[in-house]
């Protein structure tokens, strides 16, 4: 069974995929909330993977040259 880990201060809570569904789906703000965080968060992750990946085969490049 898969958990969920969540850090919370001094302690660990450790929540079921379905536990967590039941969670948000019982404040249905915090769950769209979340879900907004989550879209951000993966933008922003494969906006930098881009950013690296042009930039560091730019630099190859730029070595290679002197």
């Amino acid at each position: 069974m898969d958990y969920i880990e969540i850090k919370l201060g001094k302690c660990v809570c450790y929540v079921t995929r379905q536990e967590m569904s039941r969670l948000l789906q019982s404040d249905i703000e915090l769950f769209k909330t979340s879900l907004a965080r989550g879209k951000a968060f993966t933008r922003t992750q494969e906006k930098k993977r881009q950013y690296e990946a042009k930039w560091s085969a730019y630099e190859g490049d730029k070595l290679k040259d002197i």
